[in-house]
């Protein structure tokens, strides 16, 4: 018994030695390898490309909005952004940007909240700002197209918040600047009517 004991032993002291010789053969670093590469996409997406809402049910915290080529035969998926915790989203025509608001707890799921604005750029899909919405109270519902518009020739961005009290914040998109807060009644979501209007 005192025999089978000593052969794990010797194991695991034959692979340290092993592992070892090679860790400082190598100069004391360890092999790395690539994984993968990260592609620029274009500023003009081509029209088979889509935007695919996961909001993810089985983890809410980690939503994304996945973009897609529909007509590829192959490599599909040609990337993602967060849109955290029933995150809604919109993309600018007018500039290379795009738009999620997305909620974060502290403690992932519990603790205290924060409500932001993402503005993540088109052609490499990295966060370039974010704006804290004031008062936690961006509408948490399943993807709503009418929870976040653009009005005004894209100056000026609508996010639709409910606490259940109904209310659109309005964003200055260009200068990056919370400018108001509207009270609405009911849960009717923003409808842009006019050049810079919404019902």
């Amino acid at each position: 018994m005192l025999e089978l004991c000593k052969v794990p032993s010797a194991l695991v002291m034959l692979f340290g030695l092993i592992f070892g010789t090679n860790f400082y053969a190598n100069g004391g670093n360890l092999n790395t390898e690539d994984m993968g590469s990260i592609e620029k996409l274009p500023s003009v997406y081509p029209l088979t490309w889509v935007f695919a809402h996961d909001p993810n049910f089985n983890a809410l915290t980690e939503g994304k909005v996945v973009v897609i080529d529909v007509a590829s035969e192959n490599r599909h998926y040609k990337g993602a952004l967060s849109s955290a915790f029933f995150g809604s989203f919109i993309q600018a025509t007018s500039r290379n940007e795009l738009y999620s608001t997305e909620t974060f707890y502290s403690r992932g799921t519990r603790g205290e909240r924060t409500d932001v604005l993402s503005i993540y750029s088109k052609d490499n899909l990295d966060l370039l700002a974010e704006l804290i919405l004031p008062g936690n109270k961006r509408a948490h519902v399943v993807t709503e197209k009418n929870a976040l518009r653009l009005v005004d020739n894209e100056r000026f961005l609508l996010v639709f918040n409910f606490t259940p009290a109904a209310s659109v914040s309005i964003i200055d998109i260009g200068a990056r600047k919370i400018l108001n807060s509207i009270d609405i009644p009911g849960c009717s979501l923003i409808y842009p009517t006019g050049q810079r209007g919404f019902s």
